[in-house]
């Protein structure tokens, strides 16, 4: 399958933007927290030297991204925790000490609970992806995701990615299509709304910096659906499938201008050249106002995450009704204008 290009550097900023990440410390100690305003001026930095460096494929970007360092002080308070929520949670996070054993137990524990819970039920079809034998694949998590949301873009990838690894090439078919038409994110949305809540379950204070470690933990939740997109669209492209063909460029194109994520526009962006019959020169221009779109979003992320840092302003409370506008901006219009909303609101904050 051929491998489109794309800078590791791109992917890390759209991942990171204000999510901050964990680097060395001293020598057999804790690991300290990078301010993501330092993040986002590397990131800035990153941007301007990614030109003079050799690109790697998205799928090794992908799978590098998949591994994040989680942050302690919620992700601790969600491993001793035996509320229901917490159970999902503490399944999806896949804590280096939980086994498959463990997770297919905390899954069974949470659907006796709310069988109907979308969250779960999609985390048992990604459970199901690599463990087909489990007692959990018997359940009926495909027909309760269809039901509940069937029009949200990501979770019509995700199962149509299950489905494609069960053999059931043309009902995957069938969902690559109709999320072609489609761009809602409504998975990545209730990751942010159950980790958000979480959060009040254990005292802890929503501000700039666990807001950021909220988004960095949903952030991570596409990776493995848009690996199995890029896999499936490129095995049915070379197997010479004209319909695949037309069904992968229309939803690259849809992921590129109305993606909901900038991961989902980046990825889009990217891979659209794969299965589009535009010609090369139209669509490289199309893909250098893309660029030229995130570069200055990413730019005014940087300089407003200085400004942040600096003025002391990451420990500034988040209130309730700020972070359901977040949330409803996010529904409409997609992360730039619900980021740009957040940005306004702290600046604001000063006078």
């Amino acid at each position: 399958m051929k491998k489109v290009a794309l800078s590791f550097a791109v992917l890390l900023a759209v991942i990171i933007v204000l999510v901050p990440v964990k680097i060395d410390g001293p020598p057999g100690g804790e690991k300290a927290v990078q301010p993501p305003a330092t993040v986002a001026l590397e990131k800035k930095q990153q941007l301007a030297n990614e030109k003079s460096k050799a690109a790697q494929p998205i799928e090794e970007s992908l799978s590098q991204l998949s591994d994040k360092v989680y942050p302690t002080e919620l992700t601790d308070a969600i491993r001793g925790s035996d509320d229901y929520g917490d159970l999902l949670l503490r399944a999806l996070l896949r804590f280096p000490t939980i086994d498959v054993g463990e997770q297919e137990d905390l899954l069974l524990r949470a659907y006796s609970s709310q069988p109907e819970h979308l969250l779960l039920n999609y985390h048992m079809l990604e459970f199901c992806v690599e463990n087909s034998n489990s007692t959990v694949c018997s359940l009926p998590f495909v027909e309760t995701l269809l039901r509940s949301n069937g029009d949200s873009q990501d979770l019509l990838i995700a199962v149509a990615g299950y489905l494609y690894a069960a053999g059931d090439v043309e009902a995957a078919y069938r969902l690559i299509v109709k999320a072609g038409t489609t761009d809602n994110a409504e998975i990545y949305l209730r990751h942010l709304e159950a980790f958000d809540e979480s959060r009040r379950r254990h005292g802890i204070p929503r501000n700039l910096a666990t807001l950021a470690e909220i988004i960095g933990l949903a952030a991570g939740v596409g990776l493995p659906y848009y690996s199995r997109l890029l896999e499936i669209c490129g095995e049915q492209s070379d197997s010479g499938s004209q319909k695949w063909r037309r069904a992968c460029s229309s939803l690259s194109e849809n992921l590129a201008t109305n993606g909901k994520t900038i991961l989902d526009q980046r990825i889009g962006v990217e891979i659209r050249p794969r299965y589009s019959d535009l010609p090369e020169r139209e669509l490289a221009a199309i893909k250098q106002r893309a660029d030229d779109k995130f570069d200055a979003f990413i730019e005014s992320q940087a300089e407003f995450g200085s400004h942040v840092e600096e003025s002391g302003k990451m420990q500034a409370l988040i209130p309730d009704n700020i972070w359901q506008r977040y949330l409803d901006v996010y529904r409409e219009e997609g992360e730039i204008a619900a980021s740009l909303l957040l940005s306004e609101f702290l600046m604001g904050e000063e006078q």
